[in-house]
């Protein structure tokens, strides 16, 4: 969970306003939503807010043989200047 949440922290330092995310199970989509809101913490300091848009895409499993079509869980994340102060 770390180690996503601080390549999602770094690549918004880096600039990058929105990044994706695919992941595929249950397992995978719970580290995703724990590492978003980590690197939510590890951003604060930055003043930069996170927001995410969750949606199912089917996509080709390249790592599979045959190269299956599966539903994954894609995470947009979006940055952006935090707004007003933490009470």
């Amino acid at each position: 969970m770390h180690k996503l949440a601080g390549a999602i922290a770094g690549r918004v330092r880096e600039g990058q306003q929105n990044l994706t995310i695919f992941v595929k199970g249950a397992v995978p989509v719970l580290i995703a939503v724990k590492s978003i809101a980590k690197a939510q913490e590890y951003l604060e300091e930055a003043r930069l807010s996170l927001k995410f848009v969750a949606s199912l895409v089917e996509r080709e499993s390249k790592e599979l043989r045959g190269s299956p079509v599966s539903t994954f869980t894609q995470f947009v994340v979006l940055s952006q200047p935090a707004v007003g102060e933490a009470a």
